[in-house]
Formats: structure tokens, sequence, C-alpha cells
């Protein structure tokens, strides 16, 4: 009982520790900042997974490694299957560069990872001998690969991953010849091999599973219990945004009552982890990724010194994360290595009271504004306790403090000079100059001033106001170009900004127009150079498109550009399937064009083959009319579930991910034999028996020769089938078998392909066998008996069952 109070007591305490936060009526909410130039300089070492490639050839990329970062870990080149090439055969290029990379600029370097089961070599798993051969095999391996590094590679992640998610052992190959002597073994080999490395046990979950954090202290307690060399507990935290701070906290407070090294490994902050195709990282978003950090980074700082291995991101920025394509903006640098926000939280983390903190600034130190207009700043830097209003006789602005914002308003005509002072005496001045509010003037007032001109200086003291009807955050318009339309079924305007502003669809803004260009560019009325801080939100309203037809929106185009509409059902037609260039709309009232840029957020995409409803913004450029959609939610219409093909035949064999053996078959692209029915293609393969059957991999992941790797495409997609065309022109004695990643038992595929015609061979697997396959090995004609048998293959597709199903059934 006194062991279980005392293991609550110190969790709690660890967990409910006082944070140094700021917060009063006109004080910033929020944490001062450690000044610091780059996390060189952080009280513990923080580092990045580094992926070879960008390593090599992107500048940009080595510099910040190397001006940022004060731990490096390999993300790919020091796992077994990408090292042993064969039983004592290595490929060392890439971890060597590694390795005298960090050697040359002080980089401390930690090695992940000696075995983990998802990277086992073909090799290995295809190895059948004693217990005794398999722990040479392991030791050897280990051995071989510490001890080239001994003395340079700090640290070793051991194992990764060996517990499930009920807390029981991992299946793996290891385990299942040698038996859980295993883990006690490799550490004992890794220590052998170099003395002084640091040894890590490595795992994913810890801030949401209780099975495994409970099972990792068990294990690594054992493990010290047994005198095994075991020195720290890595949690990866690939975590997101919706994810508690708390659980973030307490799973960096749980680990470290093991009393080991607490190493945050594999750290990054998903802002998007539904992979909605058509996010955008928004402000909000970027806070809540700061916290996050900041929570991490303080938790860290929390743990007892001797504990602090420091932490890891995965990846160096945006532009290198494996989440990049869901879109994703998890690390923080963006895909400019610029710092984002969450550098900013990793400051505030690292703080400890005493420390110098990062002077108080504003963004910018002047601003123009009208009476009754209001405009937040953003404040950075240390605590600012104070506001001073100066000119105050009467002010001809004030300001209050709000979050990390300075919320100035506008009194009266004048200047006012606004200081605001920091905790450690640093401040930041703005000079405020307030004009007359303009009149409010219609849309149609407006465009009166243009008459016959092509472009005119509009007159002094006026403004506008208008709902948003465009959504930049989709990139399918220019970034610093809204469209607002004044009510449901009027022609809108176009306002061309100075810059980019945080504005969204339904937003209702003012907009000061006084002594700005007004242009009539073909159909389309466009205020030019308009600053963003003469936009000012005042709420939000709804524009309903307008119902209508093709033939009425040529008709009118003159009177509905920039105006929202929405047709019938139709169909689009080019782009080879997919949002990208101009696009045809096509439904009973005719035709009508639609551009997609080539920077929108949903190019690429593949479009519905039908369409139940458009909604768009007219747009009239050189005379032609377009009907532009702002995002994928204007289609709607049922997209074919994601799959992944692997059908480029027209080039050869080499292009494609599997080959034969030397006893396994011969493969070749020959024209297809059959072109009618369910394969229409031009190329297929043809599989010609060299042995006892027509065997041939279909590889997905594998070092040696031929080297492969689509994993990207098949795993973490959620797919559970294999499926592949068949021909076997002979029409009895034949079936179709399989082995999962090569090894036996050899598996039954129900129901058998019908022989003489081409048909589906469909192959079912879970989600979590999918996303472990390395390689299928297909038995394509067993029970065959001539030498000169011969079968085709076509479009091997990996996809979901049931969402394709569904989708099929719309």
């Amino acid at each position: 009982m006194k062991t279980i109070l005392y293991l609550t007591f110190f969790l709690t305490a660890f967990t409910t520790c006082k944070v140094e936060k700021f917060e009063s009526d006109n004080r910033i909410s929020g944490y001062p900042e450690a000044a610091i130039e780059t996390l060189r300089e952080a009280p513990y070492p923080m580092g990045a997974a580094i992926t070879m490639g960008a390593l090599r050839d992107n500048e940009t990329y080595r510099q910040t490694v190397i001006k940022e970062m004060s731990s490096i870990t390999a993300e790919n080149a020091m796992k077994m299957n990408f090292i042993s090439t064969g039983r004592g055969e290595y490929f060392w290029d890439d971890a060597d560069y590694l390795v005298d990379f960090a050697v040359q600029n002080d980089i401390r370097i930690h090695g992940h990872t000696l075995l983990w089961y998802r990277h086992t070599p073909d090799w290995v798993s295809g190895f059948s001998g004693t217990k005794e051969e398999w722990i040479a095999i392991m030791r050897e391996y280990i051995q071989t690969v510490v001890g080239r590094y001994r003395g340079k590679i700090a640290s070793w992640d051991v194992l990764n991953e060996i517990i499930l998610d009920d807390g029981s052992l991992r299946p793996s190959v290891w385990l299942t010849n040698i038996g859980q002597e295993y883990i006690g073994l490799a550490y004992q080999f890794a220590h052998e091999a170099d003395p002084d490395a640091l040894l890590f046990y490595n795992d994913y979950g810890h801030e949401y599973s209780h099975n495994r954090r409970l099972a990792t202290k068990q294990l690594a307690d054992s493990l010290v219990d047994a005198g095994v060399p075991i020195h720290g507990i890595g949690l990866q935290m690939h975590t997101n945004t919706n994810r508690s701070i708390n659980d973030l906290r307490y799973a960096i407070m749980s680990a470290a009552t093991t009393k080991l090294l607490i190493h945050v490994s594999e750290l990054d902050v998903a802002v998007n982890p539904d992979q909605n195709p058509n996010a955008t990282f928004t402000e909000a978003l970027a806070i809540r990724q700061q916290e996050a950090y900041r929570a991490v980074a303080q938790a860290m700082l929390d743990l007892p010194e001797e504990q602090q291995f420091g932490i890891t991101f995965w990846g160096v920025s945006d532009a290198n994360s494996f989440m990049r394509d869901n879109p994703d903006w998890p690390l923080v640098f963006d895909s400019n290595y610029q710092r984002k926000t969450a550098y900013r939280g990793l400051l505030q983390g690292i703080y400890r009271k005493g420390d110098k903190m990062v002077p108080v600034s504003l963004d910018q130190a002047s601003l123009n504004l009208f009476s009754d207009a209001q405009v937040e700043i953003a404040i950075s830097g240390g605590m600012s306790p104070y506001v001073v209003s100066e000119n105050s006789n009467p002010a001809a602005a004030t300001a209050v403090i709000k979050g990390t914002k300075l919320v100035i308003t506008g009194t009266t005509e004048g200047t006012t000079n606004i200081a605001i002072t920091g905790e450690d005496g640093s401040s930041a001045q703005l000079l405020v100059t307030v004009k007359r509010t303009p009149n409010l003037i219609t849309f149609e007032q407006l465009k009166a001033n243009l008459s016959s001109q092509e472009s005119i200086i509009l007159p002094d003291d006026i403004k506008i106001k208008g709902i948003v009807i465009s959504d930049n955050k989709s990139r399918n318009i220019d970034n610093k170009t809204i469209v607002l339309q004044e009510d449901n079924n009027k022609g809108g305007l176009f306002i061309e900004m100075t810059g980019e502003a945080d504005l969204n669809i339904g937003d209702e803004v003012e907009v000061i127009v006084s002594q700005r260009t007004l242009a009539k560019v073909y159909d389309e009325f466009t205020l030019k150079d308009i600053p963003t801080d003469h936009i000012q939100k005042l709420g939000d309203k709804i524009i309903i498109p307008n119902e209508t037809t093709i033939d009425q929106i040529l008709a009118n185009k003159k009177d509905w550009t920039g105006t929202l509409v929405k047709l019938g059902s139709g169909s689009f037609s080019g782009g080879n399937g997919k949002y990208t260039g101009i696009l045809e709309y096509t439904n009973a009232s005719g035709a009508v064009k639609s551009m997609i840029r080539q920077n929108a957020t949903f190019a690429g995409n593949d479009y519905p083959e039908q369409v139940d409803n458009l909604i768009g913004i007219i747009r009239s450029e050189g005379g032609d009319i377009r009907l532009d959609i702002r995002n994928t939610d204007d289609v709607m219409g049922k997209v074919r579930p994601h799959t992944f093909i692997l059908d480029n035949f027209e080039s050869g064999v080499k292009d494609i991910k599997f080959r034969g053996g030397p006893d396994a078959a011969v493969v070749e692209v020959v024209n297809n034999p059959l072109k009618s029915g369910l394969n229409t293609s031009d190329k297929v393969l043809m599989v010609t028996k060299s042995f006892a059957s027509q065997q041939l991999n279909i590889y997905i992941r594998r070092a040696s020769n031929p080297t492969v790797d689509i994993s990207d495409e098949v795993w973490g997609k959620n797919f559970n089938r294999v499926r592949f065309m068949y021909y076997n022109p002979i029409t009895s004695g034949r079936f179709v078998s399989w082995k999962y990643n090569g090894q036996d038992p050899t598996l039954n595929i129900t129901p058998q392909p019908e022989f003489g015609v081409w048909s589906y061979v469909d192959i079912a697997v879970t989600p979590n066998q999918m996303d472990a396959l390395t390689s299928i090995h297909l038995r394509l004609n067993d029970g065959g008996n001539s030498d000169n048998d011969v079968v085709y293959i076509d479009n091997i597709e990996f996809y979901n069952a049931e969402l394709m199903e569904e989708w099929m059934g719309q």
C-alpha cells in the first residue's frame, strides 16, 4: 500500500506542478519565452529525425539542422531492412554519412532502431533454424551495427514497439523463434558491443493507452531488476491538437517513475488528424499546436535533470513530415524552414523563472484606423502588465490587452502613442493615427462612379459592406483577392489586397475604399491595392447561392460576375478525372468552363463521376465565362474511394514493383491476348512457368535487389483488399493461392477465378496486416504439369472493400 500511495503522490505532484502563467485584466494571458538564439541553447537536447535525401541535397535543410539541432536520429537509415541486405551483407552508405555529419557538427546521434517488427528483412523473415541459430543471427547483426559506431553513436533504440495495445507482447520472428528472452539478449548484445552507449526501449501511445503505459513500466522494471542494461524509455508521441495537454504531460511523468532516462523520441503535433483533404492551417490551429509543444517541453523540463534525455521531432520541417500529404503541418518549422508559432511554444516550455525573457514587441510600429474602428495587433515576447496611452486629452485611440493581442479602438481624429512595458522592463511603441469614419455606400453606388471609364480613383471618405463568398484557404483564387457579395442574387466585387487577410466564407466585412482604384476588367468590377487594415470584420452572414441554369448565366454574364450560383446535376470532363487546369461542367442546360488553379489545395484530387449539385462564383476573363468552384464542398457528389494501382506496364516490367526469381517465373509485358469484357488494356503481364508453378513476388518494401519501397502508398490507408485481374487460357485443373510476406502457410483464395476469361482475384487482409505487408507471394497456376503453361495478370489494386462497396451503391 505504501508503494501505491507513493506512486500516486509522485504522479499527482508532477501533473499539477505550478506553471508560471501570467494573467489578469490588463496583462497578457500567456507564458514568458526563453531568450535563446536557437534550440541548441535549450536546457536539454532537442533534435530531429533526419531524411537522408534532404540532408544530402537540400542546403537549407542541412543548415537548419546544424543551427537548431543538438541531437539527430536516423529516420530510416539505421533500420534493419535498410542496413542488412543479407546475412553478413550490409549497406552502410547512409548511416556512415549521417554519423560523419553529426561528428563534424558536434551533434549527438541517437540510433534508431536495432529491432522492429515492421523492418525485418526478407532474408530474416524467411530464415528457418534452431533457437540457437536465431540467437546467433541476432547477436551477429546487433554487434556488427553497434560495434561499427562504438563511441560515435551515443544511444540506441534497441527494441521498438514490442507491446500491443492490450499490453501483451507483439508477435515477431524473434519472439516466435527465441522466446521472451530475446528481449534481454538484445540489450546484452548491444551493451557488449558498446558499453558506453545508452540503451532505450521505444514505443507509441503512452499519451492515450493505459495498457501500454503499464506494460512499458513493468517491462522496464523487470529488465532493471534482472540486471539487463536498459537506460531509458522512448515515448514516440505522434500526437495531435485534439489530445489533452494533460494526457501529454501524464505520459511523460508516468514513464519517469521508472527512474530511467526519458526521451520524447518522435514528437509531432498533427492539426488535421482526420486527414480532411481540404484542411488549411489556421491561426486557431497554430495556437493549439503551440500549446501542445509548450506542454511537452515544460514536462521534460520538470523532470529531474538526470532523467532529461531530450526531445526529438519526427522531421525537420513540415515539408519533410510523413504527414505532409494528408495535408498536415505538424512540426515547428514550416515548409520554407521558417519558425512557426509552435517554435514559440518550445521557448515558453523551456523558460525557467529567472531566465532572460524575449523582449516585448509588436508586429508593427504604426497604425492608421478610423474612428469607431477596432484593430488587433499580436504581441510577442515577455509579459506586459501595462498599457500607457499618451495625448490623452482626449486620446485619439485607446488600447487594452486581450490574450496575446493588443486591441486598439479609434475614438476621435488625431494621433496617440501607445506603449506597453514588459516584466523585464522592455517596451514597445505604437503610433496610432485616427481618421474620420467614412460614409457607407452600396455596390451599385460604387459601380456608378466608373460609368464608361476603365478605371478611376475613388473619392475620399467612403466605405462598402459585403459578405465574403470566396475561399482563400483552398487557394482556388489568388491569395490576396477576395470576392464580396452585398446580398443574395446581387453581382459581386473583387477586392485585390496588398497582403493576405484571415477571412473566411460568410464573414461580413466593411472595406474602406477611399482614394483607391476601381477598375472594370472585362465584366469584373475590381477594387485594387486595398490595405488589409482597411478591412474590418463585423460578424457572420450567409449568402445563399442563386439556383440557376447555364444558359441563364451566359445570358446575364455582365450583371452576374462575382455572384455565387448553384447548378443542377451534371458531370465534369477534362483533367483526366482530376481537379486540374480547365474543366468543363455539362448538364441539361448547357456547358460552362471551370478553372482549377495549380496551387489549389485540392488540385490533383479526383472529382466525382456524377455531380448532384455544383456551386461556384461566376468569373469573366477575355470574354469567356467560367464558374469557378471554391473548394470540393461546392461539388456535391460521391468521389471514388482512394486506391493504389500497379498497372504501368507500357515501359517494361522494371517499372512495376515485383519480379520473378531464378526458380520462380519468367515475367514479361505482352499485348493483351483477350482484349474484351473485363479488361481492355493494351498491355498486360505474361507469367510463364520455369519451375513448379508460376510464382510471383509482389514487393511492397524490400531493401535488397530489387530495392522497392511503396509502403507510403499502401500502409496507413485503411486498405483491406488486394485485387488483380487474372486470365488463364486453360479451362480447368488450376487454382490460385498466396503467402503473406512470403511466409508459410500457403493460403487459399475464395472464390477462385474463372478460367478462359479475364476475372478478378481478391485477397482479403486486415488493415493491421496490410500495414505490416512487405510482399505478396503469388502461386498463379498450382497443379499445372506443362512447362508451356502461361497466365496473364493486370491492374494490381490495393483498396478498402467496404468503402468501395458503399461508393458503388450510390
